[in-house]
């Protein structure tokens, strides 16, 4: 597999984590594409090939460089967060790939608490924590 069909196995495996497949994710998958100036036909072809008969993260890891890993964790950090909504099997999905990419989980949750830290519009399945909206009531005695 070169780079492009590495990187969009990967994020598309991420995209179908949840079993939805939103706008928003493969718009994102899109853009990182574009950002990193690949051949927008090539990564149509990557992403219709992954949608209808995905590769093992194990096979799309082989060979990739090293200085490639974290930019592609990174990226399927992005796709998992795109939709503002977080949901245990992505967190599952994102910790996978880490694993086969020789990155650590500790590294993992860090880029994804990065992500929701500068954006607390996104909501994680289990987490009853404040939000924006949520107002906070002090007691002034």
């Amino acid at each position: 597999m070169n780079f492009t069909e590495q990187l969009v196995a990967m994020m598309v495996a991420v995209l179908v984590a949840d079993g939805k497949q939103e706008a928003e994710e493969l718009d994102l998958i899109r853009s990182v594409a574009n950002d990193l100036e690949l051949d927008k036909n090539e990564v149509e072809a990557c992403i219709a090939a992954e949608l209808a008969q995905p590769h093992t993260i194990k096979q799309a890891a082989r060979g990739i460089k090293k200085d490639d890993k974290e930019a592609i964790l990174s990226a399927c950090v992005a796709v998992a967060l795109s939709d503002k909504y977080l949901c245990q099997s992505e967190i599952e999905m994102i910790l996978e790939i880490a694993e086969v990419l020789k990155i650590s989980a500790t590294k993992a949750i860090l880029q994804i608490a990065a992500y929701v830290q500068n954006d607390r519009s996104i909501l994680i399945e289990g987490n009853d924590a404040l939000h924006m909206d949520d107002a906070i009531e002090i007691d002034e005695e």
